[in-house]
């Protein structure tokens, strides 16, 4: 009985002792990158910041940030990148916050950009024609064919 009594206090010690600790730890940054796949060289980087505070990101092409840019600093929500080229690319972020310290950096995240091939591009380019050049014989048919009452 004093056993278990003394085990019940210890824990109710420690979670008292602990608590304050749980309370006060930061919300973790966190960062995503829409779509994970970019056919057009074309991404959206998006992220939740825990608090009111100042946003890093940065982007790297290799998954240690040897050499990072900045991508954004500021105070939106998110950032649209265009004009990629195929390739690997790795973003992460992280908060300044008032004081001037900065919380740790967000796990980071990945995209691929593989374009469409230039057989494609140029399929789409020429059923784009086809379909133009259909359009205006059908109208000029049309005109012909009924005439124009002026």
């Amino acid at each position: 009985m004093c056993f278990r009594f003394i085990r019940r206090q210890a824990f109710l010690l420690l979670f008292t002792l602990t608590l304050p600790f749980a309370v006060c730890a930061e919300p973790q940054f966190t960062i995503a990158a829409a779509p994970s796949l970019s056919n057009d060289g074309r991404v959206v980087v998006s992220w939740e910041s825990p608090s009111d505070g100042r946003v890093h990101i940065q982007h790297a092409q290799d998954e240690a940030f040897s050499s990072p840019s900045t991508l954004y600093r500021g105070n939106d929500s998110a950032s649209v990148i265009t004009g990629l080229v195929d390739g690997e690319y790795f973003y992460r972020g992280r908060m300044e916050r008032a004081d001037g310290t900065f919380s740790d950096w967000s796990p980071r995240v990945n995209i691929t950009v593989e374009h469409h091939s230039l057989f494609r591009a140029l399929s789409f380019f020429l059923l784009g024609c086809v379909v133009f050049v259909a359009t205006l014989l059908l109208i000029i048919l049309g005109a012909m064919r009924h005439g124009t009452d002026a």
